[in-house]
């Protein structure tokens, strides 16, 4: 089973259930992440029983596009 624990910031939290509906259709056991989130350099510190996890960070912008 792969688990997969999801960021989002205060605004987007209200809609938590679409975000967890999706993950959960590719498969995903969810977790979702209650705390303060500031952004994809806002990873929290998982025990050791939850090293194969993958993370989720939502955020509200796109990222840019890449400048050459």
């Amino acid at each position: 089973m792969k688990i997969a624990l999801l960021q989002l910031p205060d605004g987007l939290k209200p809609r938590f259930e679409e975000f967890v509906k999706e993950l959960e259709e590719k498969g995903y056991f969810v977790l979702v992440w209650g705390g303060t989130n500031f952004g994809a350099c806002d990873i929290p510190l998982l025990p050791d029983n939850l090293k194969d996890i993958t993370i989720f960070n939502v955020g509200h912008n796109e990222f840019p596009p890449k400048v050459d």
